[in-house]
């Protein structure tokens, strides 16, 4: 069963049990020596990872021909729950305490990175394959409608095994990594629910969902930087909109009759 959370529009925290022992930083022949299978990726070719029943749960997309970015951050950015690098959002999103979707407030950042050629195709790339891989969670939106968020993280040497609760569990997440780095030997993407490791190269994408699937990443070599491109949707936002564009407190106030049981 997927661990999603109340309502089904975000995913259920991290429990100690999960996590214990996992955030110990291992190399590829380390978690081979876990039992974990590795897949040999070169980035460009399509393949769709899926269950027993056929079922897709993540997909090795494709790259564009011209990826490539760099980004620097304050100190004072680079300290977080998800570990000790940086993170800059840009789009929609709602959670947190929000009483309305608000949009990221780093327009002067983000604006400017963003419109680098570099993103557009890497944005691009990413709406093509999510049609793709998932034309029913695709839905016909307008570009103006759409409500993906970015964040660019900058050189960071790993990322611990976790879920992002706070994404829509039955959408896609989009991870590109970008920098300098022997994705043979390190950069891996882990995904721990499946006992995966994947060759993952720069400028690759690879959809999955980020909020009900663990996942993290083998650190790179001492001297190489891998820098992170993801792009989601914040769950929050569909709960709004089934409430009828109401929070979860003002629902209960005004139409208790229609809470989740």
């Amino acid at each position: 069963m997927l661990p999603t959370g109340h309502g089904a529009f975000g995913s259920m925290t991290e429990q100690p049990g999960e996590t214990h022992g996992k955030k110990k930083k291992r190399s590829v022949a380390e978690l081979i020596g876990l039992g974990f299978q590795l897949i040999r990726w070169d980035g460009r070719t399509p393949h769709p990872l899926a269950d027993r029943c056929g079922r897709f749960f993540a997909v090795l997309a494709a790259q564009p021909d011209d990826a490539a970015s760099s980004a620097h951050f304050p100190a004072a950015m680079r300290r977080h729950r998800r570990g000790l690098f940086a993170v800059m959002n840009v789009g929609l999103t709602f959670g947190k305490g929000s009483l309305a979707p608000s949009w990221q407030n780093n327009k002067q950042h983000t604006g400017t990175t963003l419109r680098k050629p570099p993103h557009h195709s890497n944005g691009k790339l990413c709406q093509l394959c999510f049609r793709a891989v998932g034309p029913k969670a695709a839905w016909p939106l307008r570009r103006k409608q759409q409500t993906p968020a970015h964040a660019l993280s900058p050189p960071s040497p790993s990322i611990p095994p976790h879920r992002d609760v706070c994404d829509l569990p039955f959408g896609w997440c989009a991870i590109q990594p970008l920098g300098n780095f022997d994705a043979q030997k390190r950069g891996h993407l882990v995904l721990w629910d499946v006992k995966l490791v994947v060759e993952f190269p720069a400028g690759a994408l690879i959809l999955l969902p980020s909020a009900t699937i663990a996942h993290s990443n083998v650190p790179v070599q001492d001297g190489e930087e891998r820098i992170s491109f993801t792009q989601f949707t914040a769950g929050g936002l569909f709960r709004y909109v089934d409430n009828g564009f109401r929070t979860q407190e003002q629902l209960a106030q005004e139409d208790p009759g229609n809470m989740p049981g």
